[in-house]
């Protein structure tokens, strides 16, 4: 019996995987970096990378979205970083820091600019963020409900600094 419950562990595994992808997502399943680029593609101008830590009591943050703090075996990001064709910019600590236990993620482009998504947890706790930037810094971030996506639970507009030479 237990050979079949950890070949059926494998296949939903498998199938979960490959479903993501297809779709144009990539799965995070444990603490690591991870790779997003534009329509999944190995050559891609526009891609991300997050990097994924287990969380840590001594974290500053006292609440994150996707979890309840009784369980504290959960995953949070750490960073994020943009690559738009050969730029390369940090997001803002607030666009991903109370983000915890990521699922999957994915690059798509939006009109002039482009838009990360990630969903993360799941049932009551469940969310989706998106993460619009163009090809020098991030424009907005959205948090939804993950059961009622139509709901909007926050949104954070970030201006950009005009008087900087770096741009």
């Amino acid at each position: 019996m237990k050979t079949l419950s950890i070949v059926s562990l494998f296949f939903t595994i498998t199938i979960s995987s490959a479903l993501a992808q297809l779709s144009g997502y990539t799965d995070i399943i444990q603490p690591g970096k991870y790779d997003i680029k534009l329509n999944s593609t190995n050559i891609s101008t526009v891609s991300c990378i997050i990097t994924v830590v287990k969380y840590s009591p001594q974290m500053l943050h006292t609440a994150y979205w996707g979890v309840i703090f009784e369980d504290t075996t959960w995953t949070v990001i750490k960073s994020i970083r943009f690559n738009v064709k050969g730029k390369e910019f940090e997001a803002p600590l607030s666009s991903y820091s109370d983000l915890a236990e990521p699922d999957r993620a994915m690059i798509q482009k939006v009109g002039k600019h482009y838009r990360f998504l990630m969903d993360g947890s799941d049932a009551a706790f469940g969310y989706n963020v998106t993460i619009d930037f163009d090809d020098w810094h991030v424009i907005e971030r959205t948090v939804h409900n993950g059961e009622f996506p139509s709901s909007s639970w926050e949104k954070t507009i970030y201006h950009a600094d005009t008087t900087s030479t770096e741009n």
